[in-house]
């Protein structure tokens, strides 16, 4: 672990700074915005997770419903404040990170060679 601890920071370094330029700048782009609205009306009340509500009467079918039931989450938690996008986002991030690792770890371990 020691001898990968360069590495490791290094890695984490470059995901950082890779990361960061997208997390505190403010506005969003448009299909980012058309998520979070998905996401707050479904926080609201409006739709439920298995029929997500746009607006003006349609609904979203677009794309799966996890991510809108997650992020409402954390609309929920949060409110409807400018960093609970970013909040959301540095979530999820976090979790693909993770993920990943331990993806890496079950594939790499000396059981499956």
């Amino acid at each position: 672990m020691k001898r990968q601890l360069p590495f490791i920071i290094i890695t984490l370094l470059f995901v950082t700074v890779s990361f960061l330029d997208r997390l505190i700048p403010k506005g969003m782009f448009f299909d980012g915005v058309i998520y979070a609205t998905v996401a707050k009306n479904q926080a609201e009340g409006l739709g439920s997770f298995w029929l997500p509500y746009y607006g003006h009467g349609a609904n979203f079918w677009e794309h799966p419903p996890l991510m809108f039931g997650l992020q409402s989450v954390v609309f929920r938690l949060f409110g409807d404040l400018y960093f609970t996008e970013k909040i959301y986002c540095f979530i999820v991030g976090l979790l693909t990170v993770l993920l990943i690792r331990k993806l890496w770890n079950a594939s790499s371990s000396p059981e499956r060679k």
